[in-house]
């Protein structure tokens, strides 16, 4: 045998190069396309951390390595090692690029300045929204005055602008609007409360937060540029299409013409998102679609050449995108569609997937952070999911109605295709999608192009617009009610995604199981049984199904049953309080010596508070306790209440809930109180026993004793939400622990309160929540302060930790440990104080 290059055989690299990735690439997948990839990987790599120059050298010499290898393997010609060669460079370009882009945005010219007081003039490029107590928005910085303001340095760097404003007047401040002001420079907070600020300003292409209050601000001047001008016809295309119709109506116009969903109610966006109706609120390619057709046909009616209708095409994209929310779908969409009219204008053929490539590259070469942005995974996986499998699944419903098959094929490959991202960002993948996007979707068409002509006839004739929308409101409501219908349907959890693979691999055993016996029949000369008129290969995959769904819905009783025996095998013998980690909430269960669970507070939306609970073996909630009627003390209990028993449900007075409908307080304070009068009023309905104390409590429950100070009137009903917390005092066999809320150490001075084993800090350790005098009396061995890891608001303040080291109170925080567990040791036998992250501490008990 004739021996090749290194003593292997020439048939070998014959082999290698039939193979190899010069005839594949070339032949199947294309060079062009599997090297705009390569360049599309290096910027999602960069995106991931991979910036500093050794380790690009590293990987740089990887790659040279390769190539060497491809050439030995595959021989020194030129057509083998070049398409090699092609893609390496290309991966190396994207690594490269995509590192210096991500280093931009990170660093820039105010990371000199992290942690500092400067003062900075700022040009507004957004309106600022309110977010809890603070105002945000996107600015960009003009320059820098030097502190005896000798010289100003010019920086043009973006720069998202925070503000607390406790008079709310920067809501009144236009886009364009120059401002020069003091205050400090901070990194991105990290998640918290289900939110991570660093992830969603690095989606802006923003790496700093200019913190400031708004007092410190002043006006200097306007800006009138392009920006403003798309900023003012926005504003009067939003007001259009609200008008004359209901104010959830003309919300969901807004959004489903230009992806804006401010001014939605938050109980129709959880309908729409629940029930995978989401995409209908959001820009996107069909958007775009029937823009160019729409230019087009009006192009060709007017007699004009094929190529001015595509470059007015182009126009009318230029002028379209702006005037959206400028999310990942509606970017990738119009680059998309500006790439296709490029290539009719140049006579070239169209090809999909490479579309698709170079709008993702055309978007991270600018900002390659939006690789890690839900909408920008949701948007790409969904059209990569109804390119694989639209198709085929279409092609298995032929006789269903043409239409009917089109939206449930398409439903089914974007919810198949969005699956993963949805089941890592949001945990749970909505069921209810495609009865509801079969009864919703039909009426997107009408429902756009009434908005694009309501907006259009509206700029010159406002009562037309107000005519179209009447029309639109229709449909709209009709949307709204299928989303109503659909939400309540259940979701796939990220739990349950083993059971549903073992449903799948039920329903393919038994497809394997037929062909296996088909395959043995037709070896030994057939069977006549088995190739009868299809009667048994249509039942064989019925069989499947049946199968699937039994193995799923057994797996999962089983499962969840399991679960939480497991889990309720190591409840304590002598009962225990845990101070859940939470973000920047507080809530604290109690589990009894007699397996009763009490909840002090839920902590904020989004917290995972549910998935803790059933983690630690709790299949009921025997009392729950909200302190005070903030979203960062009873969020959490509405994603408990929807999946697990409560008995009693326990407040305070409603002072601060009237206070927040009573139009004193800000608009976000009289939702909050909205929402928290809804929440109580749910769980009247699921039968739960509530009850609102107007006197202190004291209750022997399960082998604890559960005392409440509950606030006197001149508190309650004063208008300050914190101070009227509702204070909570355990005692479970050898152990004391005060549960405060958010009331602060001018409040507990007045309560008549016992010295305690362990003090939870009010108001997660804000400045007030404690003094020298209530440590005195407290005599607390251990502290806990229940706060989110890098929050806006700074806690715990530095005064709170000051007098918690003075007295000798050890100081456990939730944002730096985790949970933190307390529990007696046995009667009178001392306490045991422990979390994840600062180990065991054991103590005396100080209780007589």
């Amino acid at each position: 045998m004739k021996q090749g290059l290194w003593g292997r055989p020439a048939e070998l690299r014959a082999a290698g190069r039939r193979l190899g990735c010069g005839l594949l690439l070339r032949k199947r997948m294309g060079l062009a396309r599997t090297a705009t990839g390569c360049v599309v990987g290096g910027l999602v790599v960069a995106s991931l951390g991979i910036r500093g120059y050794p380790i690009l050298a590293v990987l740089v010499g990887l790659a040279a390595a390769v190539l060497g290898v491809a050439t030995v393997w595959c021989g020194p010609r030129r057509s083998d090692v070049v398409p090699v060669m092609i893609l390496l460079l290309a991966l190396t370009a994207g690594l490269v690029w995509g590192s210096s882009r991500a280093r931009s945005i990170d660093e820039g010219p105010l990371a000199a300045h992290m942690g500092e007081e400067v003062e900075l003039v700022l040009l507004l490029e957004e309106s600022p929204a309110k977010h809890g107590k603070f105002w945000s928005g996107k600015a960009q910085v003009l320059s820098l005055i030097s502190a005896d303001n000798a010289h100003n340095e010019r920086i043009i760097t973006p720069v998202w602008m925070e503000c607390f404003d406790r008079d709310d007047i920067i809501e009144c401040i236009p886009v364009g609007t120059v401002l020069q002001g003091r205050g400090e420079i901070r990194p991105p907070a990290p998640a918290s409360e289900g939110f991570n600020q660093r992830t969603y300003l690095r989606g802006l292409g923003v790496g700093w937060v200019f913190h400031a209050q708004a007092a410190e601000l002043r006006a200097v001047g306007s800006c009138r540029n392009l920006t403003t001008w798309f900023a003012d016809l926005r504003e009067r295309v939003c007001s259009l299409l609200a008008a004359g119709i209901p104010s959830a109506h003309g919300g969901l116009l807004q959004g489903v013409l230009l992806g804006i969903k401010d001014h939605i109610p938050r109980e129709v966006s959880d309908n729409f998102r629940r029930s995978g109706l989401s995409h209908m609120l959001t820009v996107s390619g069909s958007h775009i679609a029937w823009i160019i057709a729409g230019v087009l046909v009006l192009a060709r009616a007017a007699g004009l050449p094929r190529w001015t209708g595509f470059v007015m095409a182009a126009a009318a994209l230029l002028v379209f995108v702006p005037l959206t929310d400028g999310g990942p779908s509606v970017l990738r969409a119009a680059l998309t569609g500006g790439l296709l009219i490029c290539a009719r204008l140049l006579g070239r053929g169209r090809d999909t997937w490479h579309l698709l490539l170079l709008a993702a590259l055309i978007l991270l070469s600018i900002n390659p952070y939006l690789a890690l942005t839900p909408g920008m995974q949701l948007s790409f996986s969904a059209v990569m999911g109804i390119l694989c499998f639209a198709a085929r699944f279409q092609q298995g419903m032929k006789r269903l109605p043409a239409s009917v098959a089109t939206v449930a094929a398409v439903t089914l490959a974007a919810t198949l295709g969005t699956a993963p991202v949805s089941l890592a960002h949001f945990g749970q993948v909505p069921l209810g999608s495609l009865p509801a996007n079969l009864l919703a979707v039909p009426t997107m068409p009408a429902v756009t192009g009434l908005c694009l002509a309501s907006a259009s006839v509206g700029l010159m004739w406002p009562m037309g617009a107000i005519f179209l929308n009447q029309i639109s409101a229709v449909l709209v409501e009709w949307c709204m009610r299928v989303a109503s219908w659909c939400s309540m349907l259940p979701v796939l959890p990220r739990s349950s995604v083993g059971l549903v693979i073992c449903a799948v691999g039920g329903y393919v055993a038994v497809l394997v199981a037929q062909w296996w016996r088909n395959r043995s029949r037709r070896s030994v000369g057939g069977s006549r049984l088995l190739t009868r008129a299809g009667l048994r290969r249509r039942l064989l995959p019925m069989m499947g199904v049946v199968l699937g769904c039994v193995l799923y819905l057994t797996g999962a009783w089983l499962l969840d049953g399991l679960q939480v025996a497991w889990a309720a095998r190591s409840w304590p013998a002598h009962g225990e309080v845990r101070v859940l980690d939470v973000g920047q909430g507080s809530a604290a269960l109690i589990r009894t010596p007699d397996r009763q669970a009490v909840l002090v507070d839920a902590g904020p939306k989004g917290c995972g508070l549910y998935a803790q609970l059933r983690a630690l073996g709790v299949r009921r909630l025997d009392v729950v306790i909200i302190s005070h009627p903030h979203e960062d003390h009873f969020g959490g209990l509405a994603e408990v209440a929807e999946a697990m028993e409560i008995e009693r449900f326990v407040d305070g007075p409603d002072g601060g809930v009237l206070f927040g409908l009573g139009g004193q307080a800000s608009d976000s304070g009289a939702a909050e109180a909205e929402r928290y009068l809804q929440l109580r009023e749910e769980l009247k309905e699921k039968g739960v026993v509530c009850a609102r104390l107007s006197a202190n409590m004291c209750a022997q429950m399960g082998g604890c004793l559960i005392h409440i100070d509950v606030p006197g009137p001149e508190v309650a009903f004063a208008g300050d939400a914190n101070a009227a917390s509702l204070v909570v005092t355990v005692t479970i066999g050898a152990l004391d622990i005060l549960l405060p809320g958010d009331a602060e150490a001018k409040e507990l001075r007045d309560l008549e309160l016992s010295p305690v084993d362990v003090l939870v800090v009010g108001h997660h350790g804000s400045r007030g929540a404690l003094t020298q005098e209530l440590l005195g009396r407290l005599q607390p061995a251990v502290s806990v302060i229940s706060v989110g890891e890098g929050n806006s608001f700074r806690h715990p303040h530095q005064e709170t930790l000051e007098f918690l080291d003075e007295a000798g109170v050890t100081c456990l925080r939730t944002d730096l440990v985790g949970t933190v567990v307390v529990s007696p040791l046995g009667q009178r036998e001392g306490i045991r104080v422990w979390s994840d992250g600062a180990g065991t501490t054991d103590a005396k008990p100080i209780r007589r």
